[in-house]
């Protein structure tokens, strides 16, 4: 339910991400397709003895390249960067009835029951 951006809009959001070092946006592609995203954001940090922690968004795999480890291989590459920024932890949301999602987070060794996230989008105050 994301407004679409224009072509121009999406490149200027683009080049913000990719000048921003505490921003990755990390991509699988087999030839020239596109196959699976996800963005971590790192964020500094006044607890945890100050270490940087993370937040894992828009993991997604095209669907035809499901289950092939594309989306596992993305976010395992996000992990090593936010192990390698010393962040002392990484966050993800996931939609609740998601199961397949939830077990693939689950085989990287995130927990689903260790805190709970709450959501609120900019459209639910509307």
């Amino acid at each position: 339910h994301d407004p679409t951006l224009s072509q121009q809009q999406a490149m200027q959001q683009l080049q913000l991400i990719l000048q921003n070092p505490m921003q990755h946006l990390v991509v699988a592609q087999i030839g020239q397709q596109l196959t699976a995203t996800a963005m971590i954001v790192l964020a500094h940090n006044l607890a945890y003895g100050g270490r940087p922690f993370a937040v894992l968004e828009h993991v997604i795999t095209a669907s035809t390249f499901r289950g092939q480890g594309l989306a596992k291989a993305v976010l395992q590459k996000c992990l090593d960067i936010a192990w390698a920024a010393d962040c002392a932890k990484v966050m993800l949301l996931s939609g609740a009835a998601r199961p397949q999602a939830h077990a693939l987070y689950q085989s990287l060794g995130f927990v689903g029951d260790t805190e709970r996230g709450f959501v609120l989008k900019a459209a639910d105050l509307r």
